[in-house]
């Protein structure tokens, strides 16, 4: 008898599990609202189910060395640093609201580069990691 009542009963759920289908298929998928600001060219955007998450990337990279703008030496014979060969990769995200409207945009920034002093020849790697919000 048990055994006839669970087979029943896992018929009995199979049989209602058709019936409803996934309930989760007919629900609308999210829209993308117009976004104010719209996001620059470089961003691809996501709706959800509160509005939208845009998303970009960009990478710079330079050789050539430039002033770093920081000294070393003596006050009497400074030495600027050198920074070259460097690679800045940004990761871009903006978070829209239902209506449309940005509520808040992040940048995080993964800067290597060498740092020289011209004087002497030496040089060291930098890594820079920023997050802006």
């Amino acid at each position: 008898m048990t055994r006839m009542f669970g087979i029943t009963l896992a018929l009995w759920l199979l049989v209602c599990m058709a019936l409803l289908g996934n309930t989760a298929a007919l629900a609308a998928p999210p829209v993308l609202p117009t976004l104010n600001p719209p996001p620059p060219s470089l961003y691809t955007c996501n709706a959800t189910g509160g509005g939208a998450i845009c998303r970009g990337s960009r990478v710079d990279t330079f050789e050539d060395a430039f002033p770093l703008g920081l000294l070393c030496g003596t006050s009497e014979n400074p030495v600027e640093l050198l920074i070259e060969q460097g690679t800045d990769n940004f990761l871009f995200t903006r978070y829209y609201d239902a209506d449309g409207n940005l509520t808040r945009r992040t940048v995080h920034e993964h800067f290597d580069a060498m740092v020289v002093n011209p004087a002497t020849g030496l040089s060291v790697l930098t890594t820079q990691i920023a997050e802006f919000t």
